[in-house]
């Protein structure tokens, strides 16, 4: 659930020099972290454009290029105001 209590999305990792679709992810952890993270490695979505569907109230597209060397995961900072 996002922080209005709305149903999280499912982001597509998206390759952003072909456009596919390299896998999925739900989001973080409760604290904030990333469930698929190595200790010390950057998040899995390094390097991919994250792409999600809210729905809801707040119906809309989203979309974020993760840095390469992402450590942090940056769905955190998205939901801050809710999806």
């Amino acid at each position: 659930m996002s922080m209005t209590g709305e149903p999280r999305p499912l982001w597509q990792l998206v390759d952003p020099e072909t456009g596919a679709t390299a896998g999925t992810c739900s989001g973080p952890t409760a604290d904030g972290g990333c469930p698929r993270q190595a200790e010390g490695r950057p998040v899995p979505c390094a390097g991919f454009a994250l792409v999600a569907a809210c729905r809801g109230r707040n119906a809309r597209m989203l979309r974020l290029s993760v840095g390469v060397a992402e450590t942090d995961c940056p769905v955190p900072i998205l939901f801050a105001g809710g999806c």
